[in-house]
């Protein structure tokens, strides 16, 4: 039995790179000896392992700064929690699914190397590597880029002006060399020329490139350039960078309601009594008085007669 595990940036879910290995334990960290070499300082140098425990996998994080998530859950430090197929990983700003089964092409030491060179160009933004490239240095063509393309690949060198890079050089051959990319990196060989191949000064038969190495094509001189080796050397020096806690969620406004607020019922207003409206006492009064005149008008009436 044993692990695959293919590997992303956060940020570029996409581009996966697959690792496959039969080992007992797989090492994962930023540091040059992790078997999946995680190129950012988000990943601490030994940061988790995958190991065989009975008949079952388990992951264990080494008490990395940023911690170890199988799905949300955080790992608690050396403390094993049981794999299943699916899984995701999370380790700093790389995510990685694992699945066990049988192994159909192990991973091998060099093509590790050439797999983290590949993350480092996939890696998260800020320092992701530009891609491969040969830059004429000398000649006509002083100054000529010709980008490496992604593997499986294949780039002819040469005098022919059918060749990937044409080079009017009188004493290179019409097809002096090729470059096979692959995924574990990229190998120059010589096809036969006249005058070799000479790579740093020293001829070969083919070698597999490094950053700035000098392949000599006649009396052409062109660097092959890799920026993801220079990045894998320096990340690993560096400190373990923390990843800032997420922002506080932000309260969503209130909505504005599409109606005016109710009004409040208005109050009827008091109406005071009619002025003619009168009480039982003023009625008695008026009474009292008019009999009063009736008996004044009787009086003097009499009198009169």
């Amino acid at each position: 039995m044993g692990v695959r595990l293919e590997v992303h940036a956060m940020d570029n879910p996409a581009e996966t790179v697959t690792y496959e290995f039969e080992a007992d334990r797989v090492v994962l960290g930023r540091g040059a000896g992790a078997d999946v070499r995680l190129p950012h300082t988000t990943v601490s140098v030994r940061h988790a392992s995958i190991r065989l425990d009975g008949s079952r996998y388990v992951v264990v994080d080494h008490g990395s700064t940023n911690g170890t998530k199988l799905g949300e859950q955080l790992l608690v430090v050396e403390r094993p929690k049981v794999l299943r197929d699916g899984d995701v990983i999370a380790i700093g700003t790389f995510r990685a699914k694992f699945s066990a089964g049988a192994v159909r092409e192990p991973t091998s030491r060099e093509r590790t190397s050439s797999l983290a060179k590949r993350l480092a160009r996939l890696g998260p933004a800020g320092i992701r590597a530009s891609p491969a490239r040969l830059v004429v240095m000398n000649g006509e063509k002083q100054g000529t880029t010709l980008e490496i393309p992604d593997p499986p690949a294949r780039l002819i060198l040469g005098r022919g002006e059918q060749t990937d890079l044409p080079l009017p050089d009188a004493d290179a051959s019409r097809e002096h060399c090729e470059l096979l990319v692959e995924l574990d990196g990229v190998m120059a060989r010589d096809l036969g020329s006249k005058n070799g191949l000479i790579v740093n000064d020293k001829p070969v038969m083919q070698k597999r490139l490094r950053d700035r190495d000098e392949l000599l094509i006649g009396a052409t001189v062109v660097t092959y350039e890799d920026s993801a080796d220079a990045i894998l050397a320096n990340v690993e020096a560096l400190a373990d960078e923390a990843i800032p806690p997420p922002p506080p969620p932000v309260a969503a406004p209130i909505p504005e309601p599409d109606t005016e607020p109710a009004r409040e019922p208005e109050r009827p207003i008091a109406v005071p009594p009619a002025a003619s409206t009168l009480s039982r006492a003023e009625v008695l009064v008026v009474w009292l008085a008019a009999a009063v005149l009736i008996v004044s008008l009787a009086g003097l009436y009499w009198l009169l007669h």
